[in-house]
């Protein structure tokens, strides 16, 4: 089972915590927002225990074991959260799109995930991939993820989309050999 975190509880970390929530193979076992009565609300309604509820994230990377984490905040504070996700020994990050607010910070987390062997994604919402079917798109990521060998990651990622829970599409954002998504 994987032990899950989503940091930030507002609108779209709702949607994650549903998309976990709907997974027997996942657990969310911790959620961090500044807001803490956000947290608060998220863990009421997906049973986590008032010991994983964090108005900091930092606090929470720092006590929790997390296989996954989602950073569900503000555009501007990816960067900062996702590097703290990396330093804390997160192996799986579910980050809202976009990745980062500048080309150079999205680069700064690619490599950092690349020199930690950390899994990104990058969730993209339906309105935003109009141009790929849903049926691609989930192929796609597991194609991908089955390519890394992290295909019961895939499964849990893409069961919201299947369900309706959460509207997105992951995509792997890691380096992979050109042409793989041709595959």
């Amino acid at each position: 089972m994987f032990k899950v975190g989503i940091i930030g509880c507002g609108g779209r970390g709702r949607g994650h915590a549903n998309g976990y929530s709907a997974s027997a193979d996942a657990k969310i076992v911790a959620c961090a927002d500044p807001k803490k009565e956000n947290a608060i609300e998220l863990a009421k309604n997906h049973k986590i225990p008032a010991s994983g509820v964090y108005a900091d994230h930092k606090e929470m990377l720092a006590k929790e074991k997390l296989d996954i984490v989602s950073v569900c905040v503000w555009t501007g504070l990816h960067y900062q959260v996702i590097m703290d996700t990396i330093k804390a020994g997160v192996k799986v990050i579910h980050a809202e799109k976009p990745m980062a607010p500048t080309w150079g910070e999205s680069k700064k987390i690619f490599q950092a995930c690349v020199d930690n062997d950390v899994v990104i994604t990058s969730a993209i919402n339906a309105d935003s991939a109009r141009h790929l079917s849903k049926r691609n798109n989930s192929q796609m990521m597991a194609r991908s993820v089955s390519f890394i060998g992290l295909r019961d990651i895939a499964q849990i990622c893409l069961i919201g989309e299947l369900t309706g829970l959460i509207c997105s599409t992951f995509i792997i954002m890691m380096s992979l050999p050109n042409g793989l998504w041709d595959r």
